[in-house]
């Protein structure tokens, strides 16, 4: 009897550049603008902390993901301006 751990899956695995750049998307939404981030509007702070919080597994695999690619931005250039 074949153990499952071992098996090999049978659907295809997005690459990681599919899988960065929809992470790219998820990240991007809901994060302070750049401007805000400079003009430190009331509250910018904290809303900058909840998109982190929201966001934490999502960014975390992202920086592994740039670690392992060469060629993606960084977060902070997800940032509009």
């Amino acid at each position: 009897m074949p153990d499952t751990a071992t098996e090999t899956p049978t659907e295809p695995q997005p690459s990681l550049q599919e899988e960065a750049e929809a992470l790219q998307k998820l990240i991007a939404q809901g994060m302070p603008t750049d401007t805000e981030m400079r003009v430190s509007a009331p509250r910018t702070v904290q809303r900058h902390l909840d998109w982190e919080k929201r966001n934490r597994r999502n960014i975390v695999r992202y920086q592994e993901l740039r670690r392992s690619c060469t060629g993606l931005p960084s977060i902070e250039s997800l940032r509009l301006p």
